[in-house]
């Protein structure tokens, strides 16, 4: 699964949980579906992780470790109905998770993506 199939997917979660008007934390069998999906997806990163490695797009790092945190910071700490946040707290967070995967040698987060990602602030539930 490529990483903008991923995207795809994880703003459909999250819409969905929105139209629902669910918290996971109130609902903790979301959260334990959610925490299952990432597992799998982290599993298909793994490889894509590996191969920019070999490639040398990747600097360091082991891959499913990298994998792990792209998916607990994005899906998780990013996420407004486990972590609330205001949209300055949201770019903020989003920065900040660039800078996370500059350091690590995994710049995968580019000026395009953090605007798309900014831009999804109200879907997700971020508050002005």
């Amino acid at each position: 699964m490529s990483m903008q199939m991923e995207a795809v997917t994880v703003n459909n979660e999250y819409r969905r949980f929105q139209q629902m008007g669910l918290s996971m934390l109130e609902k903790p069998h979301f959260l334990a579906e959610q925490i299952k999906s990432n597992q799998v997806v982290t599993s298909q990163l793994t490889p894509f992780i590996e191969e920019g490695m070999r490639d040398g797009s990747i600097r360091s790092g082991n891959p499913k470790v990298l994998a792990d945190l792209v998916m607990l910071l994005i899906n998780f700490w990013l996420f407004p109905g486990i972590f609330p946040c205001n949209l300055k707290e949201f770019k903020e967070k989003v920065s900040a998770i660039k800078q996370i995967f500059d350091n690590l040698g995994f710049p995968f987060i580019d000026k395009k993506l953090m605007e798309k990602t900014i831009s999804l602030a109200d879907l997700l539930g971020v508050t002005k």
